[in-house]
């Protein structure tokens, strides 16, 4: 539902709504596994990893039945003044439930095991921007969020509590600017309390999480993206990133890892990428990009005791279109470059990023 008042320059508009949504799964099947216990702390990429140890797990007869509900109600408006000042703000409730039955051994009639989730958050935005030009605007938002999550914790044997996120950013931002440049530049904090990651002692099986307390992250970032002609772009973007934990302990000093820097946050990324469309010289249809990525050095957990190195990742590409025919390439990682995407708070969860590939397709438009 939403409507919309004008009186004379000033222009102010209103929305408000409510969203459900429901799932139900149901599973059965049998499975078996082998654990493998690696020494993970010095991972050389396409070798197989030290194994310390295995373990056998015994195949299992199993029934699971998920039932999720979702639901939310939110309101909002804005107001345009005379068209160079805008304001708005808006509110929103989550519900948020899951009930998990999960039955092992079917066969023998094993009682089942039920895990409940019930959240609800509340979340608030407002913000501003303020036109200087026709093409330099200045902005700022600020928000507080609260995210529902899952996940047991397993001391309390409790739900972890929704994620609270307080957020505030200003800027400035270019549009058209002399009709080939957009682009824009902020500053940042992001404070997030009862941060949710995975519990690094989880065995084969497991999914409990662990409540990591407050995290901070600030920060700037820029994109920025030139047409200088001839159907040529050039895109490029980056962000400088602090992050650091901030949880206290039960006498209010300096927790365990207070100070640390939160896991899979590096201080630099950025990319750029140049995009040609050939038809300014004649070859309709036909066009190819090249694309540089840039991440920078991170930890791989909370405690700050392993790295994940810095990479540079090099991608390129081609596509042709001809009437309603398209063709396209692209080459991930041309020059193979070993690198890691992240970890999950634990040496013996690193993810690596895919070595060389080459993918196509072809599709076809009636």
């Amino acid at each position: 539902m939403d409507g919309e008042i004008t009186l004379g320059d000033v222009v102010l508009a209103a929305r408000a709504g409510y969203v459900r949504s429901k799932v139900d799964f149901r599973q059965r099947g049998r499975d078996g596994q082998t654990r493998w216990d690696i020494d993970a702390f010095t991972p050389a990429y396409r070798t197989a990893p030290t194994v310390l140890g295995t373990v056998d797990m015994m195949g299992r007869d199993f029934l699971g039945v998920t039932d999720t509900t979702e639901s939310a109600w939110f309101s909002g408006g804005n107001l345009r003044w005379n068209d160079r000042l805008r304001v708005f703000a808006g509110v929103r409730r989550d519900d948020y439930s899951n009930i998990d039955d999960y039955t092992e051994n079917v066969s023998r009639n094993t009682p089942t095991t039920r895990s409940t989730v019930k959240n609800s958050a509340l979340s608030w935005r407002s913000g501003l921007s303020f036109d200087l030009t026709p093409s330099l605007i200045l902005f700022f938002g600020a928000s507080r969020s609260e995210i529902p999550q899952s996940g047991i914790i397993r001391s309390t044997g409790t739900v972890i509590p929704a994620l609270e996120a307080t957020s505030f950013e200003g800027g400035i931002r270019a549009v058209d600017l002399g009709n080939w440049l957009n682009g824009s530049f902020s500053m940042f904090e992001i404070t997030q309390d009862n941060q949710g990651v995975n519990d690094p002692d989880n065995r084969a099986g497991e999914s409990f999480v662990i409540n990591v307390g407050k995290v901070r992250v600030r920060g700037a970032e820029f994109d920025i993206t030139v047409r200088p002609g001839a159907g040529l772009s050039i895109l490029a973007g980056g962000a400088y990133l602090d992050s650091r934990i901030l949880t206290l302990d039960a006498t209010g000093g300096p927790g365990a890892q207070f100070n640390n820097r939160f896991y899979n946050t590096p201080e630099f990324q950025g990319f750029v990428r140049l995009d040609w469309d050939a038809a300014a010289l004649g070859a309709e249809g036909l066009r190819f990009n090249l694309g540089l990525i840039r991440q920078g050095s991170r930890y791989g957990n909370n405690a700050n005791n392993f790295v994940l190195p810095a990479f540079t990742r090099v991608d390129t590409g081609a596509a042709y279109r001809w009437q309603n025919l398209e063709m396209r390439v692209f080459v991930e990682n041309i020059f193979d470059e070993v690198y890691y995407l992240g970890s999950q708070n634990r040496p013996q969860n690193i993810a690596p990023g895919a070595p060389r590939r080459v993918t196509g397709a072809i599709s076809m438009r009636w």
